[in-house]
């Protein structure tokens, strides 16, 4: 019997984390089309979470990004990328204005 070394996959996360965002976006707006939201829907659950997240990373850090990517294990880029997604800024917690919309 031959043994073999079994290696962990290592994925790039800021790519997994984006096609994820994208695909989820894709498929919701396809099912049902963008005016149409159902009150359970898990995108805007997720897209909520990850912005009131973010947000108080970034409060914490007091709005030194390179720390909080660091926190949250992620490339200072996408950090930059879903900070303007999600329309945050320093002082300003996630608007009732950017809560209805879908990831």
């Amino acid at each position: 019997m031959v043994e073999t070394e079994t290696k962990p996959v290592d994925f790039n996360i800021a790519d997994t984390q984006r096609s994820t965002c994208m695909s989820l976006k894709n498929r919701t707006e396809n099912e049902r089309g963008p005016a149409e939201a159902h009150p359970y829907d898990l995108g805007r659950a997720m897209a909520r979470f990850e912005r009131g997240y973010l947000s108080n990373i970034l409060e914490l850090t007091r709005w030194d990004r390179a720390k909080a990517a660091s926190m949250l294990g992620i490339e200072i880029e996408t950090l930059e990328m879903k900070i303007r997604f999600y329309q945050l800024s320093p002082g300003n917690p996630p608007s009732a204005k950017t809560e209805d919309q879908p990831i």
